[in-house]
């Protein structure tokens, strides 16, 4: 999808859950103080930040908190004792949205780390079996292992981990071969 496609969608499940949301509201502010419609307004917040991620359903979070607000102390007196109640109460409904847009919208990132994670691990693990068949000793007989195929296997290992790092590091014999044929190749260039 591109990014004009996901900002369509983005806006409108944002003003999907809008409407879902006043309709809570609406009914929330019907029913007075009687019933509490509280854990109505999780389901387009969760379906917010599911779609959109956590900034939008923390910005979603606000706008439930608002209509809830509204509907509950603007639109109807809540007969508290002190309007701080009614302010204590909204920042305390303010806090439960956003934890759920939190930890709803949060969810697909976390199983992507998770993923990537378990990826990484097979992978180590593949690596480590390999560098344990490459041990020279016998699992049976504790003898060190000299024989030719053992010592493709080694190279192979080295080649595929190593790098480049690994023409470096010569026995004496070839670095001695090395040196010579170096020395000779400018003998032949100055002559």
């Amino acid at each position: 999808m591109n990014d004009d496609n996901l900002r369509t969608m983005s806006v409108f499940s944002v003003a999907v859950a809008t409407i879902v949301t006043l309709l809570i509201g609406v009914a929330d502010w019907a029913r007075g103080h009687e019933i509490s419609f509280f854990i109505f307004y999780f389901f387009p917040i969760a379906f917010v930040a599911r779609a959109n991620g956590v900034p939008t359903g923390l910005l979603f979070s606000v706008i439930a908190g608002v209509i809830w607000f509204v509907a509950n102390n603007v639109l109807v007196d809540p007969h508290l004792s002190s309007p701080f109640y009614g302010y204590w109460n909204a920042a305390a409904r303010l806090a439960a949205f956003s934890f759920v847009a939190v930890m709803v919208g949060g969810a697909p990132a976390h199983r992507m780390r998770e993923k990537s994670l378990q990826d990484q691990l097979r992978s180590a693990e593949r690596q480590l079996r390999r560098v344990n068949a490459l041990l020279p000793i016998c699992s049976a007989c504790d003898a060190p292992r000299t024989d030719a195929e053992y010592m493709k296997e080694v190279g192979r290992y080295m080649r595929d981990y190593a790098g480049p790092s690994l023409e470096e590091n010569r026995c004496v014999a070839c670095a001695r071969k090395a040196t010579s044929e170096v020395d000779g190749e400018m003998d032949e260039e100055l002559a």
